[in-house]
C-alpha cells in the first residue's frame, strides 16, 4: 500500500472510531434510556442478587433456573456491575455501551483480521447499532451480536495460527455468544459449517481435515447444550408464519431499523436500504469466487434472506426471529460490500451521508427517551409509596407497547414483588418461578372468576399470600376481567396515587390494600 494511501486508511480508522464513539450520545445524556424490556432485565438481575444472596422473602416465589440455557450474559453483566457497587441505572448504561460500542469497533475487528481495510461502506455498521430489537431492550441478543463478530475474528485467527491461547479464547467467544442468544449461536454455527465446507473444497495447504475437526469439537458442547434447551419446547405453531407480502414489506422497507419516533426514520431507513442494495447490485459482477472470505459473506446474506422468507417469526417462546436474522443478514452485506474498491471521495460523501443519517436518528431518538424519562420519573416516585416485603399486581390497558413491563420500576433496589414479570412466566431466562410457589389471591375476592386471574398463583398451595398493591397502567377502556378485577380493587384497596382521581396523571394509579396484616401478609 502506499504511504499517501496508509495515511488516509489510518484517518478513516480514527474517524470510525471517533463516530463510534459519538453514536452513543443518546445513551449517556438521558436519565434512565428506558427501553420495552429494559426494565424487567434490571429488575430480575437484582431478583438473581438476592436470590444468591438468600433473600427469603423472594425466594418464596422464584429460584433461579439451573438449565445451562442462552439469554445469561446481559442478566450476569448486570448482576457483576451492581455486585461491584454500581448503582442500577448507571450500570444499564454501561451495559448498553458495551452492546452499542462494542459492536461497530468488535466489526472493525473482523475487517481488520480478514485484512479488509475500512471503507464508507463500513460506516453503515453505526447505523445498525440502534435496530428495532436495541429500541424493544433485547440486551441478550445485542451482546450475542458482538460476541459472534469476536468469535469470527478468533475463529480466522485459530484457522491460521493453531495454539492453545487461540483455541481458548475462541471457546471463550462461542461460550459467550451461546449464552447471549441462540439465534446468534445458531447463525455462527451456520457460518461455520459453510466455512468448513468451502475450505475442504478449496484444497490449499491452509486447510487440514484434523485442524477443521479440531476447530469443530471446539463446538460441540454448545451444539448438545442448544438441542438441550429446543428438546421438550413449543414448535412454532402456523400463525408464526408471515406471509411473503408481511416479509417483503419488512425488508424492503428495512423496517429493523424503524424504532418507534416517527415518520422520518422510515424515510431514513429507506435511504439506507437502496444506498446498500444499489452498492450490491453493482458489485454483483465482481463475487464469482465464493471460496474468498467477501464472497463468502455475499453466499451468507442470500442464504439469510431465504431464512428470512421461510423461518417461522417465534418457535420455542422466542419471538422476533424474522427481524433478528434479517440483521444478521445485513451484517454479513456490510463485510462483502467493505472489500469494495471505491474512490476516496465517493468513501467520503458514504460517510457523510452516514453522519447525517445518524445524526438525525440519534436526536429523534433522544427526544422520545427523554420523554419516556419523564414516565420513569413517574413510576420511581410511585415506588417511594410501596412497602418492602410487597406484592404489587400490575394491570396494563394501556395503548401501545412501549411501557408494557415499566412496572418493574417500581422495585428497583427494593424487596418487592412484581408480579407481571415475564421473563419468570417464560422457561428461556435466569428466573423462574418455584414450582412450590404459594396462592396469591387479590383480596377478598374468593368470587372472582377463575379466568380472570391474570397473574401467576398456585391454587393447590396451602400457603397463601395477598396482593398489597395493585398499580394501574393506561386509559384505555378494560375488558370484562380487567372490569371485574377493578371492582375487586376499589372495594378492598385505598387508592393512593393520584390523590385526586380526576387528575391529569390518573392513567397511572396505584391502590393500597385496607386492613395490612403482618409484615409478610401471609394467611
Amino acid at each position: 500500500m502506499k504511504k499517501g494511501y496508509y495515511k488516509y486508511f489510518l484517518r478513516l480508522e480514527f474517524i470510525f472510531v471517533f463516530l463510534a464513539i459519538l453514536n452513543i450520545w443518546p445513551i449517556w445524556f438521558s436519565n434512565y434510556f428506558p427501553t420495552v424490556d429494559g426494565a424487567s432485565h434490571l429488575y430480575n438481575s437484582q431478583l438473581i442478587l438476592e436470590l444468591g444472596q438468600s433473600n427469603s422473602f423472594f425466594q418464596n416465589f422464584h429460584e433461579i433456573n439451573p438449565e445451562w440455557l442462552p439469554n445469561w450474559s446481559g442478566h450476569l453483566i448486570l448482576l457483576i456491575f451492581q455486585k461491584m457497587g454500581i448503582p442500577v441505572f448507571l450500570a444499564n448504561k454501561l451495559l448498553l455501551s458495551l452492546i452499542a460500542l462494542g459492536i461497530p469497533l468488535a466489526f472493525k475487528g473482523l475487517l481488520k483480521e480478514m485484512r479488509i481495510p475500512l471503507s464508507g461502506i463500513s460506516f453503515f455498521s453505526l447505523v445498525l447499532v440502534y435496530t428495532f430489537l436495541f429500541g424493544l431492550g433485547f440486551y441478550n441478543f445485542g451482546l450475542g451480536i458482538l460476541g459472534f463478530f469476536i468469535a469470527l475474528r478468533l475463529l480466522i485467527r485459530a484457522k491460521n495460527q493453531i495454539n492453545f491461547k487461540n483455541l481458548l479464547f475462541l471457546f471463550l467467544s462461542i461460550s459467550f455468544t451461546y449464552f447471549s442468544h441462540l439465534v446468534c449461536f445458531g447463525i455462527l454455527g451456520i457460518y461455520f459449517v459453510l466455512d468448513f465446507i468451502l475450505d475442504f473444497l478449496k484444497k490449499d495447504q491452509s486447510f487440514t481435515l484434523p485442524k477443521g475437526l479440531l476447530l469443530s469439537a471446539l463446538f460441540l458442547p454448545f451444539v448438545v447444550l442448544a438441542f438441550l434447551f429446543l428438546f421438550d419446547r413449543e414448535a412454532p405453531d402456523v400463525e408464526s408464519y408471515f406471509g411473503a407480502a408481511t416479509l417483503w414489506y419488512l425488508l424492503t422497507k428495512l423496517k429493523i431499523l424503524v424504532l418507534y419516533f416517527g415518520k422520518t426514520e422510515f424515510f431514513l431507513a429507506q435511504i439506507v436500504f437502496y444506498s446498500l442494495i444499489t452498492i450490491w447490485l453493482f458489485s454483483l459482477r465482481r463475487f464469482r469466487n465464493f471460496k474468498a472470505f467477501e464472497g463468502r459473506f455475499q453466499l451468507l446474506f442470500i442464504l439469510l434472506i431465504i431464512l428470512f422468507f421461510s423461518m417461522p417469526d417465534a418457535s420455542s417462546n422466542g419471538s422476533f426471529i424474522s427481524r433478528r436474522i434479517l440483521i444478521f443478514a445485513f451484517w454479513f452485506l456490510l463485510i462483502a460490500l467493505s472489500n469494495l474498491k471505491i474512490h476516496k471521495f465517493l468513501n467520503m460523501g458514504i460517510i457523510i451521508l452516514v453522519i447525517g443519517i445518524q445524526f438525525i436518528r440519534t436526536h429523534d431518538y433522544f427526544l422520545e427517551i427523554k420523554a419516556q424519562d419523564q414516565r420513569v420519573s413517574k413510576f420511581l416516585e410511585i415506588s417511594d409509596l410501596i412497602d418492602d416485603h410487597s406484592i404489587v399486581l400490575d394491570i396494563h390497558h394501556a395503548e401501545g407497547f412501549k411501557e408494557r413491563h415499566f412496572s418493574s420500576y417500581l422495585a428497583l433496589n427494593r424487596d418487592i414483588l412484581i408480579l407481571d414479570n415475564y421473563e419468570a412466566n417464560y422457561a428461556y431466562f435466569p428466573i423462574k418461578w418455584k414450582q412450590d410457589f404459594p396462592k396469591i389471591d387479590l383480596f377478598n375476592s374468593k368470587g372472582l372468576n377463575k379466568d380472570c386471574i391474570i397473574w401467576n398463583s398456585n391454587l393447590e398451595s396451602s400457603t397463601e399470600y395477598q396482593i398489597d398493591y395493585v398499580f394501574i397502567q393506561g386509559g384505555k377502556e378494560m375488558n370484562s376481567c380487567q372490569k371485574e378485577i377493578f371492582s375487586y380493587v376499589k372495594e378492598n384497596y385505598s387508592l393512593l396515587y393520584p390523590k385526586d382521581s380526576m387528575a391529569d396523571n390518573a392513567h397511572l394509579s396505584l391502590y393500597k390494600r385496607k386492613n395490612s396484616a403482618n409484615k409478610f401478609h401471609k394467611y
